[in-house]
């Protein structure tokens, strides 16, 4: 017998080992869904976000305070340093620089207590009870410590700059008062931003 022909019955004796060739197995039958799924399965269609109300000309004013309340912080502290070093230990060169520090501090005061009262205003007009007290209680602090800066001020306008025995020690009180109430002011204006027990005291 040819070799060719051995070959070919060789492979045949094989065939019906090796089984007959996988075919493509049809999917399986869908099941049965239930109206309901199909309802939850289907995604929601959420209508558009509305446009942001339009803001008055004051309203907006009012909402940049955070933008101003940190000028006051910044010039009281500057204030302090550098008359504690000019009053405390004299140096009369820097005294020069205290007055216009100072009027530039109540300067920033102004523009945040303005800002802050017209803020104030729109945030009370619908707040509870519990937020309107923290309001008010921030407002007074503001206001209290802008007073105190007003009267350092007019003490040191009065003396011409020239700050000398009790004035000094009244001016150096004043300053003390004002930075401990600027403290208490942003920590309770921290809280309205941030959340009350931000911080923890």
């Amino acid at each position: 017998m040819p070799r060719a022909a051995l070959a070919v019955l060789s492979l045949l004796a094989w065939l019906p080992l090796a089984g007959p060739p996988a075919l493509a197995q049809p999917p399986p039958p869908a099941a049965a869904v239930d109206d309901d799924e199909v309802e939850e399965a289907t995604p929601t269609v959420t209508a558009a976000p509305a446009a942001p109300a339009r803001l008055g000309a004051l309203e907006l004013v009012g909402r940049v305070h955070p933008l101003l309340v940190h000028f006051p912080i910044a010039w009281l502290i500057l204030l302090a340093m550098i008359d504690a070093v000019a009053l405390l230990l004299r140096r009369p060169g820097w005294d020069r620089v205290g007055w216009p520090l100072l009027a530039l501090t109540v300067a920033s005061f102004v523009a945040a207590a303005v800002t802050g009262l017209i803020r104030g205003g729109h945030v009370l007009a619908g707040a509870s009870a519990e937020l309107s007290a923290r309001v008010l209680l921030h407002r007074n602090s503001a206001l209290a410590t802008a007073g105190v800066v007003l009267l350092a001020l007019a003490l040191r306008t009065w003396r011409r700059n020239r700050l000398a025995g009790a004035a000094r020690l009244v001016y150096l009180v004043l300053l003390a008062a004002a930075l401990g109430l600027v403290g208490l002011t942003g920590h309770l204006g921290g809280e309205l931003s941030l959340g009350e027990g931000y911080l923890p005291f």
